[in-house]
């Protein structure tokens, strides 16, 4: 693993934490983030799996990680599977988030 992947971990690892943060303030007041878990969703998702991964991370790895976080996070809180609709706004939600990220 080279400098510039320990600083894209480093940068998921701070953003994980930030959104934990900004997560449990927002369950006090009542407000619900549901991107914002879908997001530490993916995130965690994919710091779980970082010692199997080589190289870098091209923005698609992230925005795919991002949808699919998404898409567990409606099943797991509505049982149901989430409607296309849904699945674009998260694709233009994570394309906001990640099109700076480049391989």
């Amino acid at each position: 693993m080279n400098k510039h992947d320990k600083e894209k971990i480093e940068r998921l690892q701070y953003r994980a934490e930030h959104l934990r943060k900004r997560i449990a303030v927002a369950k006090e007041m009542g407000r619900d983030l549901s991107y914002d878990k879908a997001e530490l969703s993916a995130i965690t998702w994919v710091l779980e799996r970082v010692g199997a991964l080589h190289g870098t991370w091209p923005a698609s790895d992230l925005q795919r990680a991002f949808v699919e976080g998404m898409k567990w996070w409606q099943f797991k809180n509505g049982g149901a599977t989430a409607f296309p609709s849904e699945v674009d706004e998260a694709e233009a939600e994570a394309e906001r988030r990640y099109h700076k990220e480049k391989p």
